[in-house]
Parts: C-alpha cells; sequence; structure tokens
C-alpha cells in the first residue's frame, strides 16, 4: 500500500528514554532507543509449567508496558505517570529516581527530565544533552519552556482555540491523550481518550464527545474557525430557542391557570351549580350565573344604600327632638331656680346691718378706739338689733302670705313636665344608639356587598383578559411577542444552519480524500469485501465506520479495529500533508480489545510495510505499539521491536523488580 509522503520527519517523536535509579550521582536503570517509524515493545508471554522457583505471576502482563508508555506520556506532559499504587511503589523503591527522554518537536531536540521519586523536579533544555540536564538544577532549565514549545507547535495552529460553545481552552494534554489513548478504555471510541481509573489527571471536558470530536476533526484540518463560530452561534441561538419554548410554554399554560383561578374564585362568591343547572356556557351556564350574581349583588347594595338614607334621617330627626328637648328641659330647670332665688333674696336693711356688725373689731377713725369700745356704737347698735328683730317677724309673716296656692301648683306642673320630658329624653336617647347600631351594621353589609361586587368584576375581568391571551387577541402581550420572536430565531436557525452545511461541503473533498485513505488501509488489513467510511455532522457524529459486503464480522472487535485504524489514518494522513497531526501516535496492547489474532497479525505487517516503505526508520512517522502477542516473524526480522519484557526473571522487567508498596505495620 502506498503512501504519497510531504513529509520527511514527524513534527514529534521520542529518541529515547532513560529511567534513572538515582539523580545524585546519575545510575542509570535503563535505556530505551527508539526510532521513526514503527516501534514494537513486546511483553512475552512465557510457557512455565512446574517450576516451584518462579512465582505465580500474569505472564507477559504486568511486565511494565503500560508503565512505559506512562512514563513516555510523562515526559511529554502529562501529569501522572502511572496509576496512584504504582507511583506509590515507584517513589518508595527509587526515592531519588527520575525518567529522561531526548523528544524532537519539528527538528529540535528537546532534553527532558522528570521526577518518579518523592521530589517532584522537572526540567527540560533544547540545548543541553540528557546527561548534562539530568545534573543540573531544575531552576536553570523549567520543564515549563518545553510544555511551550508544544503549545506553540500544536496548538497555535489549530483554527479554533477552543471547543464551540465552551469558554475553556483547548490543551496540549488533550491531543496528547488523543495520540496516547489509555489502555482501560478498552478502545471504545473515537472520543473517549482517558478512563477514570487510570488517574491520568486530564483535564476534562465540559461536553466530552462534542468538544473531542470537534478537536480531532480540526487536527485532520476537516474543520475550520468559520464553522466553530457558526456551531457555536448554532448552539446559542438553539438554547435561546429551547429558553423560549420554555417561556411560551409557560404563558401558554398560564391563561388556562388564570382562567380556572378566576373561575375558582368566582364559584366561592356564587356559589356552586345547581344539579340541574348547566356548569358550561348553555343558559343556565357560568357567566349566565355570575351576571345574575352581580345583578343580583347590585340590586341588594342599592336596597342597602337605600335603607342606610332612611336610618340616617331618623338618626337626624331623633337627635333633632333630643336637642329640643334638652333645651325645653334647661328652661324648666332655669325657672324653678329663679322662683327659689327670689324668696330667698335680702333686702337693704339687711345689708346695712351686715355692715355695722362686721365693724365690732374695726378702731374709730374719729375717737381713735375701737367701735366695740365705743359707748355711742354700742347704744346705737342695741338700739337697731331690737328693731331689726321686729323687722325679721314682719318678713316672715309677708313670706308666708306671698306663697300661695296658684305659685305651689306651677312650680308641681314645672316638676312634673321636666320628669315626663327626661323620660321621652331617654327613650329618644336609646332609639339613637339602636339606629347607630342599626347603621353600623347596614354599612358593614354594604362593605361587604360592595367587596363581592368589586371582587367579582375584577375576577371576572381576569377571566376576560385571560381568554384574550389564549385566544391571541391581546398585541401588547408577552405570549405573541415571544411567537414572533421564535419565527424570526428559526428562520435564523435555518439559515445558520444552511451556511454550516456550506461551510462542510467545502471540507467535503479533503474528506473523501481521507475516506479513501482510510478505506485503503482497511482493505490491505480485511479485504476488498469490506468497506470504510467516515460519518461526519451535521448529519451524524464524526465517526469511522467499517462496512461489510460479505462475512459476519461484528461486536467489538469490529469497532476497536475501526478505532485503531482511525487513530493510524489520521497520522498517515498528516504524512500526506493534511492537517495539523504530530504524526506521532502510541497504542498500548489494542489487541487486547477483542481483535481477532489473524487480522492484529495482518494490521502489524501492514504497518510495518508501510513504515518500510516510508524510509524504515527514517519514515516521517512514529508509531510505538505494546503487544503480548507474539510479533510476526518479519518484525522481529527488521529489528523493529524496541524492547522485549519478560515476567521472569525479575531484570527483565521494565524496573528490573517487582514494584511493591511499603508494607503497614
Amino acid at each position: 500500500m502506498e503512501i504519497q509522503a510531504a513529509r520527511e520527519k514527524p513534527r514529534l517523536w521520542i529518541e529515547r528514554l532513560i529511567i534513572f535509579a538515582d539523580t545524585t550521582d546519575p545510575v542509570v536503570l535503563r535505556e530505551i532507543s527508539f526510532t521513526q517509524g514503527l516501534n514494537v515493545i513486546w511483553g512475552i508471554a512465557q510457557q512455565v509449567i512446574g517450576d516451584e522457583d518462579i512465582p505465580g505471576i500474569l505472564t507477559g502482563h504486568s511486565v511494565g508496558k503500560t508503565l512505559l508508555c506512562r512514563l513516555i506520556r510523562y515526559c511529554l506532559g502529562e501529569h501522572a505517570f502511572g496509576r496512584k499504587d504504582t507511583m506509590e511503589a515507584i517513589r518508595h523503591a527509587f526515592p531519588r529516581g527520575a525518567v529522561g527522554a531526548t523528544i524532537h518537536i519539528d527538528d529540535v531536540p528537546w532534553s527532558v527530565v522528570r521526577s518518579i521519586g518523592i521530589s517532584e523536579d522537572s526540567s527540560a533544555s533544547s540545548v543541553l544533552a540528557l546527561e548534562e540536564l539530568i545534573v543540573k538544577p531544575q531552576t536553570e532549565y523549567p520543564y515549563s519552556g518545553f510544555r511551550k514549545g508544544l503549545d506553540k507547535a500544536f496548538l497555535t495552529s489549530l483554527p479554533s482555540p477552543k471547543p464551540p460553545e465552551d469558554k475553556e481552552p483547548y490543551l496540549w494534554d488533550h491531543i496528547l491523550a488523543w495520540l496516547t489513548r489509555d489502555q482501560e478504555t478498552r478502545y471504545q471510541n473515537l472520543w473517549q481518550w482517558r478512563s477514570g481509573r487510570s488517574d491520568s489527571q486530564t483535564p476534562t471536558f465540559t461536553r466530552r464527545k462534542q468538544n473531542a470530536l470537534f478537536l480531532i476533526r480540526m487536527v485532520l484540518g476537516i474543520a475550520d474557525e468559520r464553522e466553530s463560530k457558526l456551531i457555536e452561534e448554532i448552539e446559542n441561538l438553539k438554547l435561546a430557542i429551547k429558553e423560549k419554548e420554555s417561556r411560551q410554554k409557560e404563558l401558554s399554560q398560564e391563561p388556562e391557570n388564570r382562567i380556572r383561578y378566576a373561575e375558582h374564585a368566582l364559584l366561592d362568591l356564587i356559589g356552586p351549580p345547581e344539579k340541574w343547572m348547566d356548569n358550561g356556557e348553555g343558559l343556565f351556564g357560568f357567566s349566565t350565573r355570575v351576571e345574575s350574581f352581580k345583578v343580583s349583588r347590585t340590586k341588594e347594595l342599592e336596597r342597602l344604600k337605600h335603607k342606610r338614607h332612611l336610618l340616617d334621617k331618623s338618626l337626624t330627626e331623633n337627635k333633632s327632638v333630643v336637642r329640643q328637648m334638652e333645651r325645653e328641659i334647661k328652661k324648666i330647670v332655669a325657672a324653678i331656680q329663679g322662683i327659689e332665688e327670689s324668696r330667698e333674696q335680702p333686702d337693704e336693711k339687711d345689708e346695712m346691718r351686715q355692715k355695722l356688725e362686721s365693724a365690732w373689731e374695726i378702731e374709730c377713725t374719729y375717737g381713735n378706739i375701737e367701735f366695740k369700745k365705743c359707748s355711742h356704737y354700742r347704744a346705737y347698735l342695741g338700739e337697731l338689733r331690737g328693731k331689726w328683730i321686729a323687722l325679721e317677724k314682719v318678713r316672715r309673716e309677708k313670706r308666708v302670705q306671698l306663697t300661695t296656692d296658684e305659685e305651689n301648683q306651677a312650680i308641681e306642673q314645672m316638676v312634673i313636665d321636666e320628669t315626663r320630658n327626661r323620660e321621652t329624653l331617654e327613650r329618644r336617647r336609646s332609639e339613637i344608639r339602636r339606629l347607630e347600631i342599626q347603621i353600623q351594621n347596614v354599612e358593614k353589609e354594604i362593605e361587604r356587598a360592595t367587596l363581592n361586587l368589586k371582587l367579582a368584576e375584577y375576577h371576572i375581568a381576569q377571566r376576560r383578559e385571560a381568554q384574550d391571551l389564549k385566544d391571541g387577541k391581546r398585541e401588547d402581550s408577552e405570549l405573541k411577542a415571544i411567537a414572533g420572536q421564535l419565527k424570526k430565531d428559526r428562520q435564523n436557525l435555518r439559515a445558520l444552519e444552511t451556511s454550516l452545511g456550506s461551510a462542510q461541503i467545502k471540507q467535503y473533498h479533503r474528506v473523501m480524500d481521507l475516506k479513501q485513505l482510510y478505506d485503503k488501509v482497511l482493505k490491505s488489513i480485511l479485504s476488498e469485501n469490506y468497506t470504510g467510511e467516515i460519518l461526519l455532522p451535521p448529519k451524524d457524529d464524526l465517526a469511522f465506520v467499517i462496512r461489510e459486503t460479505v462475512g459476519n464480522m461484528t461486536g467489538e472487535a469490529v469497532e476497536s479495529l475501526a478505532l485503531v485504524l482511525a487513530d493510524v489514518t489520521a497520522m498517515l494522513w498528516a504524512v500526506e500533508g493534511n492537517g495539523h497531526h504530530p504524526c506521532f501516535l502510541l497504542h498500548d496492547s489494542p489487541r487486547e480489545a477483542d481483535l481477532d489474532r489473524h487480522i492484529y497479525s495482518r494490521f502489524l505487517c501492514r504497518v510495518h510495510e508501510i513504515s518500510k516503505g516510508l524510509g524504515g526508520r527514517q519514515a516521517p512517522f512514529q508509531y510505538i505499539l505494546t503487544t503480548t502477542t507474539v510479533p510476526p516473524l518479519p518484525l522481529r526480522k527488521d529489528e523493529t521491536i524496541r524492547l522485549e519484557l519478560e515476567a521472569h526473571p525479575e531484570d527483565r522487567l521494565l524496573f528490573k523488580r517487582f514494584l511493591r508498596k511499603p508494607e503497614m505495620f
């Protein structure tokens, strides 16, 4: 199978990897050399029978293949170099250990050293060899410079720095995750690169599937910035439409709820219908009963107001009578008091007597002695007293003569009139109190009737307004406004989707070339009975699928093969000068995803042939693959196997010993 290479070298490849047991006085535990092209790491499955000196182990597995992949990923920028328990065991065994690598980025060789011990030191340099860098302080050659180099090489060339409808940018960690899938994912689907069981600490996407697939499309060069912006606009518009549809649904339900509420409120006022009545809109229906209620309450209100008018009039009359009677009683009382006072009124002689007697203790200004000691005063006063006594006797006789029977009868009559008037006054006052209580009660009834009438009118108006909303008769309603907005939004959405389709069609010829490459790779491994297809948006999510015309190859084996071939095709697509792929790929035990052994061997042979056809160890790509399956003979003869690992003896393990966590005491 021929590949038309447009590159001479891979943009990213690893030349060697060294595990240092100690960095104080650097001790190399293991060194692995890699080349461009195909590189196989073989975990040899031993057949051990009846040897009690050999421990019970999973031969071929647990020898360090996945751990080597994790160390490569760690050098390339991943945050962890294994599962937590594995890292703990390595740190315990090699507290000052480190892993170093020589990594080429766009023809620039970088030396990278990262701690696998108890420190967190990492360093990188594009000017020092690995053996020089290992003895330098981390602060002189920070690892961040290498990360910036990766970002510059493989992120800045992407059409869009972030996924559509997302604020978080794409990272190198995401591209690395795609190029170096977790073995734990079992090669389940195109977009799932990391498993939670691997403890890789790779940042996750907000929308895992959509964001991952869009990144793959950008790296393949079959998505551009305009498409990204259109997708983001479409997603935002879809979200806006969804929110408006939700609001429209709420508003559509609101009139029904308002109508129901108004009718229930009106039923509380008018009472439930009789069994024989129609509860709908018929002759004795709901609306008729409501109008009848309004009429009856209006009449009742008028009756109550008339009653209050009559009561007010009677109250006014009674209060007027009370005031008149109070005036009459005052006149009678005043008349009686006048008669009594006239009977007791003193004359001038009484006043003269009082004046003389009061001078008893006063000194006479002429004789310079007190009047009581003056003989003339005393003689004169004695003479006057005699006259006064005689005069008082005469006055008493006259007073008796003046009190006639007619005068006494007049006084008696006035007292009788006063008593009668006071009794009448008390009755009138009681009547006033009774009228006031009646007026208060009537006013409460008026208030209640007025409130019921207003409530009825309010709920009738609410029901009518809700019915108008429901029928679309309100021009200024929010429901009608949202309906208009939705119509425009849907028109805009169709226009945007048309623009997106046009943008994606422009990539169609490139996708067809990619499909042809995928189909060619697939047929070279299987047969002409199988066809490789690529599904694309907007109809489908990005997917690489296998169609068969003959045979019954189905299930996970087909899915995992399609996924492995998709990754290889993406790498070869970049070799032909397309997209932004680094031309680097790492697969950890792909056959463990239920690949048929025969198909797997054909796959390895075809990749080997492609590698040889493109220059072998100078091929413009690097594909590192781990396996427990015996590699086909052509691969073993051509020295594509970079490392053989075995479970026994221990020095054939990656770290040349079994890694155990510290024992707990």
